[in-house]
């Protein structure tokens, strides 16, 4: 019997850094469904437990939650394992054991991180299809880009982007930072935008809303810099 999970790492992968810059777009204002909001992010992670790491791409680029499928940073085979005779998910269980237990030290709600993980799971089964593997040696550190694409839909006349930084399989190495940049689309004459909410921990600068912090070109922008592992949102809403 095969494994449906061979070489998953049995912790959380150690990011150095990670930065990210999130551009919403205006998409329900010009005859789509929703808003969609385009996640760049790039990070460095290190292997510190004295043997090689070796796990899929996906899992270091990617959020399962909310995402468009259609707009994939990472492109994994389409097999189904339904018809392999696999053996219980040992690596599987380990791993996310210790996702939990490293989200919870974060502070994050345990009913959301197993949603996540639920997530998680059938992709990283399809991602072993793929031969896009990331191996560190011992010692090696590696520098990883990413891009995601979530549909955002209106909830009471607001839309909300929402994210978890780092993502529940990383820890952030002690020293290391994070930096999230949102930037919310562009006011118009017939598409006017208001910021209405976003996390307030974490020393954010909101251009547009704060005291001397003038709009950047013409849109609400809000930052974090910071060294803990929170989630973060921003919420909007058009006035028109």
């Amino acid at each position: 019997m095969l494994s449906a999970f061979p070489l998953l790492p049995d912790q959380p992968l150690k990011v150095l850094w990670q930065s990210t810059v999130v551009d919403v777009e205006p998409g329900t204002r010009y005859g789509y469904r929703s808003d969609a909001a385009t996640i760049n992010t790039t990070m460095a992670i290190a292997n510190d437990t004295g043997a090689e790491l070796s796990f899929p791409l996906l899992l270091a680029t990617t959020d399962p939650e909310e995402r468009d499928a259609s707009h994939r940073g990472v492109r994994v085979a389409k097999d189904s394992f339904e018809t392999e005779e696999v053996q219980p998910d040992a690596e599987w269980d380990t791993f996310a054991a210790s996702v939990r237990q490293n989200a919870t030290a974060q502070g994050h709600d345990p009913a959301r991180i197993d949603f996540y993980l639920a997530q998680l799971k059938p992709e990283l089964k399809r991602a072993y299809r793929s031969k896009d593997q990331v191996r560190l040696a011992p010692g090696e550190r590696r520098f990883i880009r990413s891009y995601q694409r979530k549909r955002l839909f209106a909830r009471d006349g607001a839309f909300e982007f929402r994210g978890i930084f780092p993502l529940p399989q990383f820890a952030l190495a002690l020293g290391g930072s994070l930096s999230v940049v949102v930037a919310l689309p562009r006011a118009v004459a017939d598409v006017p935008i208001d910021l209405v909410d976003w996390t307030r921990n974490f020393s954010p600068q909101a251009f547009g809303k704060d005291p001397g912090l003038p709009a950047v070109a013409g849109r609400y922008l809000v930052s974090w810099f910071w060294q803990n592992d929170p989630e973060l949102y921003v919420a909007y809403r058009y006035a028109g």
